[in-house]
């Protein structure tokens, strides 16, 4: 699929609507590191797991080692660095305004836990 018109797209954005990708426009995690991001455990008294490009941390996680932790702070880098690249060349007259911004996860519980918690099974 093409990807749409640059103007389109912002004059779009602008008007309020929803602009749908099918596919993402940029790289996501395969294999090993997506394998990564699905074994992570929530910290306690955390609601998600975050990326802040401004320091290059992540947070939020459970770090059973500092491997672990190497690898998802380098997953979300690059997932940072990959989506402001793309937007950078989708909304180019956006550039000179565009910040990178703090990305968060939220791991969604397993089926049968919100069957439970919603009392039906």
């Amino acid at each position: 699929m093409a990807a749409p018109n640059p103007h389109s797209i912002s004059e779009r954005l602008e008007r309020g609507e929803v602009v749908h990708y099918p596919a993402a426009p940029f790289p996501l995690p395969e294999g090993i590191e997506h394998a990564v991001l699905l074994d992570l455990k929530i910290a306690p008294f955390s609601k998600n797991i975050s990326y802040d490009p401004a320091t290059d941390k992540a947070h939020g996680f459970l770090q059973t080692n500092p491997v672990q932790g190497e690898a998802v702070r380098s997953i979300f880098s690059r997932f940072s660095r990959d989506g402001t690249a793309w937007l950078s060349r989708a909304l180019p007259r956006y550039v000179p305004t565009l910040k990178p911004a703090a990305a968060t996860g939220r791991k969604r519980r397993p089926r049968a836990a919100c069957a439970l918690r919603r009392g039906t099974t």
